[in-house]
């Protein structure tokens, strides 16, 4: 976008410098924000049910993987124990000794995608024989007894299932996390979702949105508790993108000439000269802007803004300046050429995003 600067009728600005001149702009072609591919989703919309954590040893288990919304075509297991791999959607197993076993199913949609999910399985020996007396005993009697066998099963530990409404989202828009495909053999569970950026939700009925405001490769997390107070734990990746694009494209700004960096919210940067010499970029309408060392969204919301003036012997080739504009939008300025002698032209890139 060239911004002209041929107005002869600027006022003297301060210091007998032009003052700021509203300028004629033509403005970039609308941008379209670029889409978030959401494919098949990901391998947090797969819960695998089982019918009993932990496990007896030498009992049979049931697996079985569900997906959010159906399709799936076949699946593949891995038990964890050095045993053939199991197919079907649901399958049966009995692990012969105890321990933790790492269970992982590769299940296939119509569409040909592969999701996968891993979950770990306890398993505990029965209970050991018991002796107990019977008949009399006293003086004279001869005592006996019966040995009995039983099994005590411990408490099952809660199942977590985490599932996600998209395994990406961006900077601004809510993402929904469902934990109703937890189980327990006692029925109430209570309900904690971290979603990775310092913030926990708590549902009742196991669903919950949130809202990030900066961009990160986030794991969420859920925890289910059962009334005894055990627990069991599920988590999910999520890749937080940054806002959408509202406005990008070049600016050459001739000296003593403005710019608006969110085309139609008013003019946020000017190319000020008070002398020949002493030059520069200066905010204005309640915008504010620092020298940055990197050109993404997270740096701009960490930098420290201020209103003002940034003299050109700060900036050179490949500066980035982040602007935080009148409207309230974060931007990235790039110096693409520094201005020649006076009066010269400022040419810089720009990205403005919608938050």
């Amino acid at each position: 976008m060239r911004v002209h600067a041929d107005d002869p009728t600027g006022g003297p600005g301060p210091g007998g410098s032009p003052g700021p001149t509203a300028a004629t702009v033509t403005p970039p072609a609308t941008p379209t924000a670029r889409p978030t591919d959401r494919g098949d989703g990901g391998s947090g919309d797969l819960t695998v049910q089982v019918s009993r954590n932990p496990a007896v040893a030498g009992e049979p288990v049931g697996l079985r993987v569900v997906r959010r919304g159906g399709g799936l075509t076949a699946a593949s297991w891995s038990l964890g124990d050095g045993s053939d791999l199991l197919a079907g959607l649901s399958v049966q197993h009995i692990w012969a000794r105890s321990g933790s076993y790492s269970i992982t199913v590769s299940a296939r949609t119509g569409t040909g995608a592969t999701l996968f999910r891993t979950v770990r399985l306890r398993v505990v020996d029965t209970a050991g024989p018991t002796t107990t007396p019977t008949g009399p005993t006293g003086p004279g009697t001869t005592s006996s007894s019966t040995t009995t066998t039983t099994t005590t099963r411990a408490d099952p530990e809660p199942v977590a299932a985490l599932g996600l409404s998209s395994a990406s989202t961006r900077v601004g828009t809510a993402v929904t996390a469902d934990a109703t495909g937890s189980s327990d053999d006692g029925g109430d569970l209570s309900y904690e979702i971290d979603w990775g950026d310092g913030e926990t939700s708590t549902p009742a009925d196991g669903t919950a949105s949130h809202t990030y405001t900066r961009t990160c490769a986030c794991t969420v997390e859920l925890t289910v508790t059962d009334a005894a107070g055990q627990t069991g734990t599920d988590s999910a990746s999520l890749d937080v993108e940054e806002p959408a694009v509202f406005a990008e494209g070049r600016l050459e700004i001739d000296q003593t000439w403005t710019a608006d960096l969110d085309p139609g919210s008013g003019r946020d940067i000017w190319f000020e000269a008070q002398t020949e010499t002493e030059r520069y970029l200066t905010t204005l309408g309640g915008a504010s802007g620092a020298v940055v060392g990197g050109s993404d969204y997270n740096t701009c919301l960490d930098a420290s803004l201020s209103a003002g003036r940034i003299s050109m012997d700060d900036l050179s080739v490949g500066s980035r300046v982040c602007v935080l504009t009148g409207a309230g939008r974060y931007a990235v300025v790039t110096v693409v050429t520094m201005p020649g002698p006076s009066p010269g032209v400022l040419v810089l890139d720009y990205r403005t995003w919608t938050g």
